[in-house]
């Protein structure tokens, strides 16, 4: 019981700005049993120590530096790792870095923007959810927000403005189930 009232208190505070909320938009009880079920799934894996979330962390920034390559130029390095002869990686520049950050950043950005246009068109059981599933996002934020200190400051503000998004959407899907009378 003291974990549900946990994730409940923290969730309000990330959700509406105050722990023990009443508002429409605090954690259901549904959300907050979701809650528990990811948690208890993320342990039964050991995803959920310290040095996990860290190595989760770390996967971000190193996928964030991932630039996608020609088939000529997978053919080169695929033929020097055949000859004893490995390139180096490519680390990108802050700039470069940054231009990787915005292109993800316009795509989220278009990826949320075409999902609230059809909040008012999808039915219930899909906007239950598009709201699950957007406090869940929530929730996984919660539980990393700690250890994201070692990335750029692009990448912390790409995973801020997605949380804003999740938090929008998951808003919007209450409203729109309110409108409907559920």
């Amino acid at each position: 019981m003291e974990k549900k009232i946990q994730i409940q208190q923290s969730m309000a505070l990330i959700l509406v700005g105050e722990p023990n909320s009443k508002s429409k938009y605090a954690p259901s009880p549904q959300e907050v049993d979701a809650s528990i079920y990811v948690l208890e799934a993320l342990e039964s894996q050991n995803l959920i120590t310290p040095e996990a979330i860290q190595n989760s962390v770390a996967d971000y920034a190193a996928l964030n530096q991932f630039t996608p390559q020609t088939a000529a130029a997978i053919d080169s390095e695929a033929t020097a790792w055949a000859n004893g002869n490995p390139i180096p990686k490519k680390v990108l520049t802050q700039t470069e870095l940054q231009v990787v950050i915005e292109q993800k950043t316009q795509k989220m950005n278009i990826f949320y923007q075409n999902a609230l246009a059809d909040i008012k068109t999808i039915s219930d059981d899909k906007l239950d959810i598009v709201r699950t599933n957007s406090y869940i996002g929530v929730y996984a934020y919660s539980l990393i927000k700690d250890s994201l200190g070692g990335l750029s400051d692009s990448e912390k503000k790409l995973i801020q403005e997605n949380l804003n998004w999740l938090i929008r959407l998951r808003k919007e899907s209450i409203d729109e189930l309110a409108r409907r009378g559920r």
